[in-house]
């Protein structure tokens, strides 16, 4: 037995180390961010969870319709662990919570932690913005913004996903970031990493021009605090 023994130790402390922090979590009611795994395209969003004995309850913003797939997976990066990540089965796809308004998923407890998110910050769902807008020069086209992050961001593209600029590792000549018909930031070099039946997921390089940079952080700045009230209105 003693051979087996350091094995198991291990695997039970790290499964302690994860319930700590969902516990940490849950009793503060930290806001996390949440993606979803689909083949169909992630989406992303702050939650809170509630930590159970067996389960833990992920609550789902008003903004997001429906339920998750029973036996689909989601990801939660943890703020109070350097952005490590947790994997969660969804065994419950929605429920109405009690005494409330609110809807959650009921997920398996994880046992283990799941790497480090590879983002520097956090992927926010635009999808309600109908004024933000990619527009690409070499096409004189503009692609509506699915979700944006420091690095990169998800443009629905419909039947176009299949363009040959859209090719994995082709470089995307100019390009900006139209927020409403006013504010423009320069890119100065997208690359598709990513790619669905009418969306593509593009790494982006913001033009080190000061502005741009600027422009970029105070619309990530903006989104994110619209979606934590959002998340606060869902919590009353």
């Amino acid at each position: 037995m003693a051979l087996f023994g350091g094995h198991f130790s291990a695997s039970s402390r790290e499964q302690r180390a994860v319930v700590r922090a969902l516990a940490e979590l849950s009793d503060a009611q930290t806001p996390v961010h949440l993606e979803t795994e689909s083949e169909q395209g992630s989406i992303g969003f702050y939650t809170q969870v509630s930590l159970h004995k067996t389960v833990i309850v992920v609550a789902k913003p008003r903004a997001v319709p429906g339920g998750l797939p029973r036996g689909s997976h989601i990801r939660l990066t943890l703020p109070n662990r350097r952005r490590r990540q947790v994997r969660l089965a969804v065994l419950v796809p929605h429920v109405k919570l009690p005494f409330s308004q609110r809807y959650a998923c009921v997920c398996a407890l994880p046992e283990e932690f799941s790497g480090q998110c590879r983002r520097g910050a956090d992927r926010l769902n635009t999808k309600r913005y109908g004024n933000l807008r990619l527009a690409v020069s070499e096409q004189d086209r503009l692609f509506r913004v699915l979700d944006l992050s420091a690095t990169g961001l998800r443009i629905f593209t419909g039947a176009d996903s299949g363009l040959m600029m859209f090719e994995e590792g082709m470089e995307i000549g100019a390009a900006k970031l139209k927020v409403g018909k006013r504010v423009e930031i320069e890119l100065e070099q997208l690359l598709p990493r990513s790619r669905g039946a009418n969306w593509v997921g593009l790494e982006m390089k913001v033009v080190n021009d000061g502005a741009s940079d600027r422009l970029l952080l105070n619309l990530l700045n903006k989104l994110r605090e619209a979606e934590l009230s959002r998340l606060s209105i869902d919590a009353v």
